[in-house]
């Protein structure tokens, strides 16, 4: 009888101790750890209110740091005390998902947001023509699927009236928009995988597995040749050498890995309508699995979209005190209409102010999380994470006569990765700079090896 080595290490289960041996011994070991990149793309739907203030709400009127300016736009004065970690860009257009034949903003803005392509015909199949970055990102990222959630949301709701539901998708892989997980206990489970990471963290706390082994490794030997009892010493010398480095070195586990985040299970359904009334809980265990995923090194790279483009999501008062503007609260107005589609009113002005603020909340709350997780090597997570946060749709009210596209450009933020970029400032494009040219900065800065992005070689300077 021969015993391969995984078989025999899957039998005994010790091969859940390998990889944490590969990864916590040695410099090298902790210098790979502190390294890893992580990517999250937090995509806002329907647009906001730029066109009727030049872009005020959102940008300061000069590009600079922002711990040299009198005061910060509207939308992220709440936030002060953690813009020195964000970088607000200003002049971006997605050129290349625009030139779609048919279709309105709302399909192209969330379609094209990670893709920078656009549809080809208004077909009942998929004509984006290439991945999202997420994807394209996968194998440089440590060859882990990305983990793709929608806030809400479904393919009933067509934005532009599109014979593809391109309105729910932001995360694009071989020409199909892959579906967001809806359902926050459901993505807990799937991360916990059956108590594997429990086992696995337990079985890297013990110090011998061979020495609680050495029944099992006894009776097998009676059943091996001569030369496959030669071939298993063999191989379990070199096994006790690792764990002799381990009592040198002892691991060093990441906390909290061993079980998943508390998810209250009235969130245990899918929000299809957007009309839950418990969409800020819903966001706030999203963003607490994000956190543990990648504390625990199971997935680096995140896609969530609030919800559909052109969904009627209604807040119903659910909207912190502390982050309303001008004290508009939002409660039955619906998000597509009676907030994006502002027409220039000050009530809708502030609403869209009050909304923007709503959606970024969530941002800095993974920021503080991920700041407060370090890993293997006691590196903060956020600081070599790029977070990608905006509006695919400029201007919600992109109907209004005189609009365009042009002039002010997409609201979008980078946050984290101060190992990876300066942040804390705003840069300023010229008007009308390719999207392409900001994702190809970001691949490369998260080590993705490509010199070009759909077409697009000129990558913007993030410094």
């Amino acid at each position: 009888m021969t015993i391969h080595r995984r078989q025999f290490l899957r039998g005994s289960g010790a091969v859940l101790l390998l990889p944490f041996l590969e990864s916590l011994i040695g410099e090298r070991a902790y210098a790979q750890a502190a390294n890893t990149k992580r990517f999250v793309t937090l995509y806002m739907p329907n647009g906001t209110a730029l066109y009727h203030n030049q872009g005020a709400n959102w940008w300061a009127r000069n590009a600079g740091d922002f711990s040299a300016m009198p005061s910060l736009p509207p939308i992220f004065s709440p936030f002060a005390s953690q813009m020195n970690e964000v970088t607000l860009l200003r002049g971006l257009r997605n050129n290349e998902a625009f030139r779609t034949p048919f279709g309105g903003a709302h399909s192209v803005g969330i379609s094209g947001f990670l893709t920078c392509a656009h549809a080809t015909s208004n077909e009942t199949t998929c004509t984006i023509q290439g991945d999202s970055i997420d994807w394209l990102m996968r194998n440089s990222l440590g060859a882990k699927d990305p983990i793709v959630i929608s806030g809400g949301g479904s393919a009933d709701i067509r934005a532009d009236s599109t014979a593809y539901p391109y309105g729910e998708y932001v995360s694009y892989k071989d020409r199909k928009g892959v579906n967001g997980i809806k359902n926050p206990v459901a993505l807990a489970t799937t991360l916990i995988g059956a108590t594997a990471v429990a086992t696995d963290m337990a079985l890297a706390r013990n110090p011998s597995v061979l020495d609680s082994l050495t029944a099992s490794i006894t009776r097998l030997n009676t059943r091996l040749t001569a030369s496959d009892r030669a071939k298993l010493d063999d191989y379990l010398t070199s096994l006790r050498e690792l764990e002799v480095k381990m009592k040198a070195t002892p691991p060093v586990v990441p906390a909290g890995c061993t079980t998943a985040p508390s998810i209250a299970n009235t969130l245990n359904n899918e929000d299809f309508y957007c009309n839950g009334l418990d969409f800020p809980e819903r966001l706030k265990a999203f963003m607490d699995l994000i956190v543990f995923a990648f504390k625990c090194d199971m997935h680096r790279i995140v896609t969530l979209n609030f919800d559909a483009e052109t969904a009627s999501r209604r807040f119903r008062g659910k909207i912190p005190t502390s982050l309303l503007y001008n004290g508009v609260q939002l409660n039955d107005e619906e998000n597509h209409i009676d907030v994006a589609h502002h027409e220039g009113q000050a009530i809708k002005n502030d609403r869209c102010i009050s909304r923007d603020r709503f959606y970024l909340s969530y941002l800095f709350y993974l920021m503080d999380r991920l700041r407060s997780s370090t890993d293997a090597a006691g590196v903060p997570l956020l600081d070599n994470t790029l977070i990608l946060s905006g509006f695919g749709v400029d201007e919600g009210n992109h109907t209004a006569a005189g609009y365009d596209i042009n002039l002010y450009g997409l609201p979008v933020m980078l946050a984290g990765g101060k190992n990876l970029m300066r942040t804390g400032r705003q840069l300023h494009q010229p008007a009308g700079t390719d999207l392409r040219g900001l994702h190809l900065a970001i691949m490369q800065r998260l080590g993705h090896n490509v010199t070009s992005f759909q077409g697009h070689s000129s990558a913007i300077n993030l410094g």
